[in-house]
């Protein structure tokens, strides 16, 4: 049983009509390189001030926009782009990497140490500052590969820094199919949303860097610099954190960190066949096998960090009737 669910914090948006037939435009946004779709990048409208994403095929849907509107589309890593609307419906977007790999970069064994300092520091200047936004919630559920649930929803969320105090939801709606004569509800996914804080540690998750003292950290996890770029007033350092111990109870783990401001600007957290997760099955069943891919992404504003988006794919398998593996 797979899902995908996707959640994006509308602090300074409007949220568009749930049930809007507009015919506005819709499109796809692509790396203009390789061709590869861009799950979730960012598409403002700004003479509305609202915001969409690509869903995780690339793919959007601006219901309100019209010819003549102005739309800023963007990405990390990649450069930003503006779109005037024309007649035409329908938009194929591509973006221009500025990520530069470090090919010709040598980092030795022993000066590593800066990476470990530098990832305390972007964990200490998360803002602990209480806020509202209105939140988007979108799952899909697939299983063995067909389609069984579609949620979608507008919450009420409540944030502090890097994390997230509470959703309460607002309006949604939700559409099942039968597979296997079967029927799996998603309702209450959204609590693992507020579970998972990377900053503190939590029974039901994986341990990841961010989380941990200098010293733990340089004893759990090997980091490495994979790649340095430019993005508008700031310069990225991408740095993979490897377990290099207890791989099915610790996150392998990305992190952006904005370097002049000394703050994340995204996290990635991968795990597969973990003991540590937050998935109950109703009946008393046991989740087993469970792979976890953890996306959040970071907007500054002013000198505050706001969580701006998350991407939540996970896997799992349980033990159905004659102790058959579902």
């Amino acid at each position: 049983m797979k899902r995908q669910i996707l959640i994006l914090f509308l602090f300074a948006l409007s949220i568009i009509p749930l049930f809007s037939q507009s015919s506005g435009i819709r499109g796809t946004v692509s790396n203009a390189e390789t061709g590869e779709l861009l799950a979730y990048a960012t598409l403002i409208h700004l003479p509305s001030g609202r915001g969409t994403a690509t869903n995780s095929r690339g793919v959007f849907v601006m219901p309100y926009a019209e010819e003549g509107d102005s739309i800023r589309v963007s990405y990390i890593g990649f450069e930003s782009k503006w779109l005037v609307v024309s007649s035409r419906q329908s938009f194929r977007i591509r973006l221009a990497p500025t990520a530069t790999t470090l090919g010709e970069v040598v980092i030795k064994s022993d000066d590593d140490e800066f990476l470990y300092d530098l990832v305390i520091r972007a964990r200490k200047n998360a803002n602990g500052i209480d806020r509202t936004a209105k939140t988007y919630f979108f799952v899909e559920t697939f299983l063995d590969g067909q389609h069984s649930e579609i949620i979608e929803a507008f919450f009420n969320g409540q944030y502090n820094g890097y994390g997230i105090g509470d959703l309460s939801i607002k309006k949604g709606r939700e559409g099942m199919k039968s597979v296997n004569e079967k029927y799996y509800n998603s309702t209450e996914s959204s609590r693992a949303f507020i579970l998972h804080n990377p900053l503190i540690k939590e029974l039901n998750y994986p341990d990841n860097p961010l989380m941990l003292s200098k010293k733990k950290m340089q004893k759990k996890y090997a980091l490495s610099l994979k790649q340095i770029y430019n993005e508008e007033d700031a310069r990225i350092y991408v740095v993979d954190c490897q377990p290099t111990e207890d791989s099915l109870g610790m996150f392998r783990t990305k992190l952006w960190i904005d370097i002049t401001h000394q703050q994340l600007i995204k996290t990635q957290f991968q795990i597969n066949g973990t003991y540590r997760h937050p998935f109950l099955i109703i009946g008393n069943q046991e989740a087993r096998d469970v792979d976890m891919n953890i996306s959040r992404t970071y907007e500054r504003i002013g000198d505050e960090v706001r969580l701006a988006s998350i991407d939540f794919t996970y896997k799992l398998g349980y033990l159905g009737k004659d102790n058959h593996m579902e």
